[in-house]
């Protein structure tokens, strides 16, 4: 038979550094470097890292007053388009209104046509023409000028 236990360990960093604060090296004033004493980086890697950070902020400012000059001129366009549209469209609508006028005229005309032919048809008794003998003539009267 097998014994199974558990060993629980807790990282606690304050006691770690208290324990690290015990030993003798810790005391050991040579160690110990503030970074003005030591710093990372020169005085000449700074300022190229500062004019590089000047750059990029002077990149991004262009860049943001590019795309708002595209901005606007998008904006402008699609205000353009937009009144395009609407003549197109009041365009459209002109066309569809004169097409009904025109489909309505012609509806009327079929109606005049075939009322004046209905007309036509109907035809007074006595009115086919007369032969040439009975034809009257002009004949002058005496006495009448």
């Amino acid at each position: 038979m097998m014994n199974n236990f558990t060993v629980t360990i807790h990282f606690d960093p304050c006691i770690t550094f208290m324990a690290a604060t015990r030993k003798e090296d810790f005391l050991e004033k040579d160690e110990w470097e503030t970074l003005d004493q030591n710093p990372q980086y020169t005085e000449e890697e700074l300022k190229e890292f500062e004019q590089q950070l000047t750059n990029a902020g002077n990149d991004i400012n262009q860049k943001s007053a590019d795309l708002q000059k595209r901005r606007e001129e998008l904006e402008r366009k699609e205000e353009e388009l937009n009144a395009q549209k609407l003549g197109l469209q009041q365009a459209v609508e002109e066309m569809e209104r004169l097409k009904a006028q025109s489909a309505n005229a012609e509806v009327k005309q079929p109606r005049a046509a075939a009322a004046e032919s209905e007309s036509a048809r109907v035809v007074p008794e006595n009115s086919q023409p007369q032969p040439p003998s009975h034809q009257q003539q002009d004949v002058p009267v005496p006495g009448h000028s």
